[in-house]
């Protein structure tokens, strides 16, 4: 597959994963309160389960951010953890207890961690004068989700349902939903995601081409010469 395909497959991912990011901050926070009320919660665990997925998040994020610069296998990172978030998410939908409730968003922040290593991906793979855009359009991605996330909830407010022994709520189907997208997500990763060669590397592959194909050109006319020469004679 050409290199420009994979680019823009790759960047599609991306958006998609920031998409999602922002729907899953903005599907679970407007009913949270009432969810953890029904746990018989203490109104300050509505601060505790806010704060834990962005705690989780900050200290994941350099973790990961290091694991990238080491390594460059955005993908695998990237894959690693999407896991979090799938985990973290049921943890959510099942809902036994207020502290699971609080555990779950703690683990599905970790997942968050991710971005700081895609962020160092875009900079290493893209072009110093389209940074700016390319880094304005995946913002772009995580604030309409944003936007989507709550709009989602006119849709699963509906939710009232057994499936197995969980029950399916407009409380918990907020969790189901998100686990389910994210783990489509998980294909769209290993199907459409490439860890593309850094900008410098390609630069410095055309510029070899560039000067061998020029030593060719200029070893030419010798030659021609050289066989000329019997003939002269």
């Amino acid at each position: 597959m050409e290199l420009k395909r994979k680019k823009k497959m790759t960047y599609f991912t991306i958006g998609l994963i920031f998409l999602l990011s922002g729907m899953e901050y903005a599907v679970i926070l407007p009913t949270i309160w009432r969810y953890l009320q029904t746990l018989g919660a203490a109104p300050y665990f509505l601060g505790l389960g806010l704060s834990a997925f962005s705690l989780s998040g900050l200290l994941s994020g350099p973790l990961f951010g290091h694991w990238s610069d080491k390594t460059h296998a955005t993908k695998k990172i990237i894959l690693f953890a999407n896991l979090f978030e799938i985990v973290g998410n049921f943890m959510y939908f099942m809902g036994y207890s207020k502290w699971l409730l609080i555990s779950s968003r703690l683990v599905a922040g970790v997942g968050t961690g991710a971005g700081s290593s895609i962020f160092g991906f875009m900079g290493r793979c893209t072009a110093h004068e389209d940074r700016s855009t390319v880094f304005a359009s995946v913002m772009a991605c995580r604030q309409i989700g944003l936007m989507i996330g709550p709009v989602l909830n006119l849709f699963l407010r509906l939710c009232d349902f057994k499936l197995g022994p969980f029950v399916v709520n407009k409380y918990t189907a907020p969790g189901l939903f998100m686990c389910f997208m994210w783990t489509l997500l998980q294909l769209v990763v290993v199907f459409m995601f490439w860890d593309l060669p850094p900008l410098e590397e390609l630069v410095g592959e055309g510029a070899a081409g560039a000067e061998g194909a020029g030593t060719v050109e200029e070893g030419a006319p010798g030659r021609e010469a050289r066989w000329g020469e019997p003939g002269r004679e």
